[in-house]
């Protein structure tokens, strides 16, 4: 059985937490209520004669509709008698009709509202029914009441799966309403005819009931001749398709709603040969020119000698769902992205470390003039450009160390006026227009720079002929939070292209990397914020960011700490790092600085030698990430060991870095020189 698509999206509704969740064990399953105005009732129902009647279009009709809208493979039009539940309708249910001590539906009509159990097995009223755990096996429920204009409630309107289901929004209960009340419209409409007994009064109701019917289901319905002219068509269908009226649609050309006419050709023909058409999906473009996506289940009608009457069929909008699943797909493809790249760049971060501390190693034996000198330093060059080029994978990938500080978006901007003036040349006016009183943010000042910087430079390229780039700022919509924009009036980009602009690699410049919006899609990712672009042709682009305001007062400027020179300690530093070059090119250095070292290649060795070494240990320098055990675990073990030893954190991959902001940490790769530093201002903390 093919499913149909289920509604767009909705506001969740909070459901009950199942008994099963808050305790143990399962209590034997509860007998159903009766209603205490339970023989009033029963008159309301028998008034109808209902019960026990063949089977009738307008309720199989409705229970076909809402299996379809929520992708239920079982839906019922159930009535309560005294001693039974009895289905009017049923589809996917061999049975008809199920005792009323086992009945779902008399849970249900004790409340005007739907009752949903997302889990048969984890309600205690359900968990040993017999439905549940025999055929047909039911693990998820929603009924609605079927409540007669005088106020009793019948019977319900049921969808049922055999598998739970975690969530049912507010929308869709309202829909099943809907749908329960259009089962009680056709049975007074049944109750109208017991009492007309005149076929002038019963044509009359049964048009009135087939038309609340008609217009109140919210998919598209029609009926269309094969040239293409309109016999019908109800208001959804109108409204989704954008006309004004009805009359206005039924005086329109089917063919001219067809982005491609030539797929209704393909499609009539198909649909002649088969009979009927399911879940296919066409573009149609509404009145006003705008696409849509919808899903048409259709059929085709004939005459005594199989003429072709007309065809007639149910449109469903599904452009929002469809709109979606690209964006899930587009995300998971980034997030894929992303860990491959911090993958890479970890390993190759460890390379760098090493050629650079070999290439600084090399230089301090050299002298100025020693014809050896270029070419090491070329070779350091080279690795400086590799560590760069990490870098920015990390900042993509969302997996670097941020030290954030509550910025003035305003006071960033204003500051860098200059540089960004120069970076922009002469033919490309700088605008600042900034809301006052911005609430401040929390981010890394220097990699906020990073992405102004990139976005400029991004808007220069594309104006190559001179232009104006805007930085604004302002709060956001919603209250919550600071929007940067940054816009240009370039060429634009192309709509084919928008949706890989952030990809790393991907480049329309002839000597770009294609790393400098990746760069800025993963800094603000990481900073807990969202980005989002705007272009078309010819018309320029827009960036806005938005990230979260801060709670504390900002930072109104930077400077650099002065470097303090100290003398060499004789500490004792164990190293622990799994990778052999980095771990003998640290200790090589270490060394040569007058420190004791000693070396262990995982965090089992590091404790080993924690308890063997008879003195104190000063510094404890260890990889985050190492194959048994993690930084915080050798810490906390250590800690028990050499309670006053301090410690010092490096890695290549800084995403797996479980630490505050103000834990020492050193980011690979990095030179003899800066080991150094970093190691004495731990020390001398």
């Amino acid at each position: 059985m093919q499913q149909a698509p289920a509604l767009g999206p909705c506001r969740p509704l909070r459901l009950p937490a199942p008994e099963a969740q808050r305790t143990r064990r399962t209590p034997p399953p509860m007998d159903p209520p009766v209603t205490p105005d339970e023989e009033r009732r029963l008159e309301s129902l028998w008034r109808y004669a209902v019960l026990d009647t063949p089977p009738e279009e307008a309720f199989d009709l409705i229970t076909r509709l809402a299996a379809r809208l929520f992708r239920a493979p079982i839906s019922t039009v159930s009535l309560l008698d005294q001693a039974r539940q009895w289905f009017k309708s049923r589809y996917g249910l061999a049975i008809n009709h199920t005792r009323r001590d086992v009945a779902f539906s008399a849970f249900a009509i004790q409340s005007d509202e739907v009752l949903v159990v997302p889990d048969t097995h984890a309600d205690p009223r359900f968990a040993t029914n017999p439905l549940v755990v025999g055929a047909p096996h039911i693990r998820f429920y929603a009924g609605a009441p079927l409540i007669t204009p005088d106020g009793y409630r019948v019977g319900t309107l049921e969808v049922l799966d055999t598998q739970p289901r975690s969530e049912f929004t507010a929308e869709q209960a309202a829909f099943l309403e809907a749908l329960a009340r259009l089962v009680v419209i056709e049975l007074e409409w049944r109750l109208a005819l017991i009492q007309a007994r005149q076929s002038e009064q019963r044509l009359r109701v049964s048009e009135e009931a087939f038309r609340r019917l008609f217009d109140n289901v919210p998919a598209g319905i029609y009926r269309t001749t094969p040239e293409g002219k309109a016999l019908l068509a109800n208001q959804a269908l109108v409204e989704m398709l954008g006309f004004a009226s009805r009359e206005e649609f039924l005086a329109a050309d089917i063919r001219s709603l067809y982005a491609d006419p030539s797929q209704r050709t393909e499609y009539t023909a198909q649909l002649e040969q088969e009979g009927e058409l399911r879940n296919v999906e066409l573009l149609l473009r509404r009145r006003d020119g705008r696409l849509i996506r919808v899903l048409e289940n259709a059929r085709v009608v004939r005459d005594p000698q199989g003429g072709v009457l007309y065809y007639e069929g149910i449109l469903t909008d599904v452009t929002e769902t469809r709109n979606l699943e690209e964006q899930l797909r587009q995300s998971q493809k980034m997030e894929a992205i992303g860990q491959l790249a911090g993958a890479v760049a970890h390993d190759f971060r460890n390379l760098l470390t090493v050629i650079n501390g070999h290439c600084g190693l090399l230089l301090e034996r050299l002298s100025p003039r020693d014809p050896l000198r270029p070419e090491i330093e070329g070779i350091r060059a080279a690795a400086e450009r590799g560590a760069a080029l990490t870098r920015q994978l990390l900042a993509f990938s969302r997996r670097q160390v941020l030290r954030p500080s509550v910025l003035d978006l305003n006071v960033v901007l204003e500051q860098m006026g200059d540089i960004l003036r120069r970076l922009l040349g002469e033919n490309v006016r700088l605008v600042l227009e900034t809301e006052p009183a911005l609430p401040p943010v929390l981010a890394d000042r220097s990699q906020i720079e990073q992405v102004i910087l990139n976005l400029a430079t991004n808007a220069r390229d594309a104006m190559p002929r001179g232009g104006q780039l805007t930085f604004r700022t302002r709060k956001a919509d919603s209250g919550s939070g600071v929007v940067l924009e940054a816009s240009d009036t370039g060429r634009g980009i192309d709509p084919a292209i928008l949706p890989r602009i952030f990809e790393p690699f991907f480049t329309t410049k002839p000597n770009g990397t294609g790393l400098g919006l990746s760069t800025v899609y993963g800094i603000i990712k990481q900073s807990g914020g969202d980005i989002a672009v705007e272009s078309s042709p010819g018309l320029g682009t827009t960036f806005r960011i938005w990230l979260p305001a801060a709670d504390l007062t900002p930072e109104l400027g930077v400077g650099a700490a002065p470097e303090q020179t100290l003398d060499q300690p004789r500490a004792t530093i164990l190293v622990a790092e799994d990778d052999d070059g980095v771990r003998t090119l640290i200790v090589r250095i270490l060394r040569r600085h007058g420190y004791l070292v000693l070396e262990a290649k995982n965090g089992g060795e590091a404790l080993a030698l924690a308890r063997q070494h008879s003195g104190p240990i000063d510094l404890l320098l260890t990889d985050v990430l190492m194959p048994d055990l993690s930084a915080s675990e050798l810490a906390q073990q250590f800690s028990a060991l050499q309670p006053t030893t301090k410690r010092l954190y490096i890695s290549g991959y800084p995403g797996a870095v479980p630490l505050q902001p103000e834990v020492p940490y050193l980011d690979k790769p990095f030179d003899p020189a800066t080991l150094i530093r970093k190691v004495r201002e731990v020390l001398e903390s």
